[in-house]
């Protein structure tokens, strides 16, 4: 099952980092700075 996960963190690169690890654990991010 897919889950919805909303990511907020200001360092860009751990931001993304963060997604696509989530990415490709089958869910489904968004990422937002603060």
């Amino acid at each position: 099952m897919k889950k919805r996960i909303l990511v907020v963190e200001d360092d860009a690169n751990i931001r993304s980092g963060l997604l696509d690890a989530l990415e490709a654990e089958g869910h489904e991010p968004e990422g937002a700075a603060d």
